[in-house]
């Protein structure tokens, strides 16, 4: 399938080769004498998380990458999730096979016969939870706003990740900013022409998600704020725009409301997931205890693997989104299965290690049929 946010690959490329026909290109003329490369495994960054944290995954991944990570092997927590909150947004999680259509396992080549055992076999899933379609909730719940149909409508592929439109960092600097010119020129009665070039509506994507982080929401005041935008952003001699501690006041509202609408919308998400893959379930009119109010299990909590720069370094967002995640799973769901606690874990660099872990076993793989052949 063709790639959204930018990428011109083409539908029905093999990564595999292209990958080797670039590193073949580089090795030929590079003064460097590199090594042979042997593709053994290929994957995106959220499968890659949960694998580089993984402690008990219940699906059909090899034990090799059990207790991978230092953070988690010690505790009773099991990893569910392994979820990405970057440029853009996804998650990965294991499904029971009824959850899959027949359409999506019977080309699968799989160790066992589907049908029986579908209720106690999983499978990791690339979730892409903001692919198309994934609006139609989000409107009838009355959360998709007229400045995320813009962005929508401005983005390079109009419908495609509704979602992630709404969370992820390629998108959240320029919703704050068309918000923020809205609100100027509708309550404020600025005229668009005193306005400086950059925050126009003509000047797409002039506010990034990481300026919106480091600047806009680490401002210790309005009014040093104000200081800052007007050294960065100058406005032409002839403008009376002026920034006033009443207008960054106004900005740093709207990129706070903005972040945590996201940070919210993605703890919303990874429960429905959970939910989806069993893994925790509604509250019901039952509950399971041995007659003296104790659990049938033993209490664990269930981990959620996070990457990704926004997840990570925008003030308060992981705070927002552990926040949401507790208040939903508390309010929502019971504990009958042990479960006490969702907790979203840093996984450093898990996209890297959790492919190198996924390689090695491929590798071992081989060698163990070596071996016994």
């Amino acid at each position: 399938m063709p790639l959204g946010k930018g990428f011109t690959m083409r539908a029905g490329a093999r990564l595999e080769d292209l990958l080797l026909a670039g590193y073949t290109l580089h090795a030929t003329g590079s003064s460097i004498v590199l090594p042979k490369l042997v593709i053994k495994a290929i994957t995106n960054d959220t499968i890659a998380t949960m694998i580089a944290s993984t402690q008990h995954a219940g699906s059909s991944i090899t034990s090799s990458t059990h207790a991978y990570s230092e953070d988690v092997s010690a505790s009773k927590a099991d990893t569910v999730m392994g979820l990405i909150v970057a440029t853009g947004m996804n998650a990965t999680l294991a499904l029971p096979l009824s959850c899959l259509s027949p359409h999506k396992t019977s080309s699968l080549k799989l160790p066992f016969e589907p049908g029986s055992h579908n209720d106690r076999h999983k499978l990791l899933i690339n979730t892409e939870l903001s692919i198309n379609g994934s609006a139609t909730p989000l409107r009838s719940l009355g959360i998709i706003t007229k400045w995320d149909e813009f962005v929508d409508a401005k983005s390079a592929a109009p419908g495609f990740q509704p979602l992630e439109y709404m969370t992820s960092g390629r998108y959240l600097g320029e919703l704050v900013r068309i918000i923020f010119m809205d609100y100027i020129t509708t309550e404020c009665g600025v005229e668009v022409g005193d306005i400086p070039p950059w925050l126009r509506l003509k000047e797409r994507s002039a506010l990034s998600t990481e300026y919106l982080s480091t600047v806009v929401a680490g401002a210790r005041s309005p009014r040093q704020l104000a200081q800052k935008l007007q050294v960065d952003f100058p406005t032409a001699a002839d403008s009376s725009w002026i920034w006033t501690p009443a207008y960054t006041e106004a900005l740093i509202t709207i990129a706070h409301r903005v972040q945590i609408r996201s940070s919210r919308l993605i703890a919303a998400a990874a429960i429905g997931l959970l939910l989806c893959s069993g893994d925790i379930r509604l509250k019901g009119p039952s509950t399971s205890t041995n007659g003296k109010g104790k659990m049938l299990h033993e209490p664990r909590e269930l981990t959620i693997a996070y990457s990704g720069a926004v997840i990570e370094k925008y003030p308060m967002y992981l705070a927002t989104c552990q926040e949401t995640i507790d208040a939903l799973f508390f309010s929502l769901c019971q504990n009958e299965d042990g479960v006490e606690r969702i907790v979203l874990r840093y996984v450093e660099e898990g996209g890297l290690f959790g492919a190198a872990v996924l390689a090695a076993v491929e590798v071992r793989k081989e060698k163990d049929v070596q071996t016994e052949t």
